[in-house]
């Protein structure tokens, strides 16, 4: 059991130097921002189809 907690001791200190190096997540858009291209369901045309004729 001591070998364990030692493992999972190590491993936490590991984990928490390693974090030290992360850069931070880049910052979202604005809300009143709408980015260039197609949206997430729309695709390259800019509108969203559900039967094509």
């Amino acid at each position: 059991m001591p070998a364990l907690m030692r493992a999972l001791g190590l491993l936490a200190l590991v984990v928490a130097l390693g974090a030290c190096g992360a850069k931070p997540l880049p910052q979202p858009l604005p809300a009143d921002e709408i980015p260039e291209g197609g949206g997430l369901l729309s695709g390259e045309d800019g509108e969203f189809v559900i039967f094509e004729r």
